[in-house]
């Protein structure tokens, strides 16, 4: 409907404030003003026409008149914008289904990472980005999966920065800071950084990580545990700093509580694994597979679970293993009787090396039967 004379016809909105333009100070007469904005990667353009009836000064000639200040764009969490702030020691760590931060432990590109979210993660999908660099191949050479820690190596980091620690230990209500990268959807190859402050809650915490895609849980004790944000993104992964120096990272967000593995416990890992012999629970290369996946909760009455699928032609499926079986035991291990030990049962299996013979003890589905064989696990396709 065409307007009136006396209708007032509202100016588009403005968007970018980096762009926004101000209605100029006219010597006289009316201004009509149009704004051509393009927005996005789409590309949408915004128009009107524009017909000025006087000159306009700049804004440096306009006596008592200062440009506004550019508003830098916040970050969005689904496009991922790089903020172009950089962390100490934090990198982005990234593949096709999981997205988190890591921390630099040395100047030979040594960076440890959340277990549980790199179940799945093939070698050459295991990515690494600091802020304003390119991106990095990482190849997994060692785990702890009692403590939900992986460690990667990363050649394209050496030399990096990497941050100091704490030299005295953290107690309860003491203020501390978190940093992470939160990477665009899928990991979109860009990210931006966030840094909040906080404070320690408990020095002795335990929680329960779930590795990706197995729905079955890790319990990991001695932990710190922090006040988060329950709203905030990139929750697993972020650093966590004491007056600057370094002091853990986060495994687990449950709600507005964060769990953090101690730098000292970190530090024991990496030695372990760049000593290049297993020790206790920590496995050095990528884990072993039997070739199996168990049913989530699906176990008898005294604990043992069933087998929920076989890989065709894989080590379980030699061996003569079949969906439905009940597993009583891999090694030395009793199934029955993980709920006494600080393992789980997804950390029993994925501490089996590979090409190293193990007996697992099974009854058959079919006949009721139980069976014992040899298996010779293959490294696990996720690594």
């Amino acid at each position: 409907m065409a307007a009136g004379s006396g209708d007032v016809v509202p100016e588009p909105p403005l968007a970018d404030a980096s762009e926004q333009l101000r209605r100029p100070i006219a010597a006289s007469g009316k201004v009509a003003l149009a704004v051509a904005l393009v927005i996005g990667v789409g590309s949408v353009a915004i128009s009107g026409s524009l017909s000025v009836q006087s000159t306009v000064a700049p804004w440096t000639d306009v006596p008592g008149i200062t440009a506004p200040e550019p508003v830098v764009p916040q970050p969005d969490p689904e496009m991922g914008q790089l903020s172009g702030t950089s962390l100490p020691g934090v990198v982005a760590v990234y593949g096709q289904l999981f997205s988190t931060s890591g921390l630099v432990m040395d100047t030979d590109g040594t960076v440890v990472v959340p277990y549980h979210p790199l179940a799945t993660a093939l070698s050459a999908q295991i990515n690494v980005l600091a802020p304003g660099g390119e991106k990095m191949d990482a190849t997994m050479v060692g785990f702890d999966a009692t403590r939900d820690i992986a460690v990667l190596s990363v050649r394209g980091l050496r030399k990096a920065e990497v941050p100091t620690v704490a030299g005295e230990p953290v107690d309860i209500g003491d203020q501390v800071e978190v940093s992470s990268y939160s990477m665009g959807r899928f990991g979109a190859g860009s990210d931006y950084a966030s840094t909040v402050a906080t404070k320690i809650v408990d020095t002795r915490a335990r929680t329960a990580v779930e590795l990706a895609w197995t729905e079955f849980f890790a319990e990991v004790s001695g932990l710190l545990k922090l006040r988060l944000d329950p709203a905030g993104d990139g929750g697993v992964g972020q650093v966590v700093f004491a007056s600057g120096d370094v002091i853990g990272l986060v495994i687990d967000q449950d709600g507005s509580s964060g769990y953090a593995v101690r730098i000292a416990d970190l530090a024991e890992i990496v030695s372990i694994v760049q000593a290049g012999a297993d020790s206790g629970s920590v496995r050095v290369g990528p884990p072993g597979s039997l070739g199996l996946s168990l049913g989530a909760n699906s176990v008898d009455s005294e604990g043992r679970p069933y087998v929920a699928t076989v890989e065709p032609f894989g080590p379980a499926a030699a061996a003569g293993i079949k969906e439905g079986d009940l597993l009583i035991k891999v090694g030395a291990v009793r199934l029955n009787a993980l709920e006494q030990r600080s393992i789980s049962l997804a950390a029993v299996l994925r501490m089996l090396e590979p090409e190293s013979p193990v007996a697992v003890t099974w009854i058959s589905g079919a006949s009721g039967k139980q069976q014992t064989a040899t298996v010779v696990p293959t490294t696990a396709t996720g690594y």
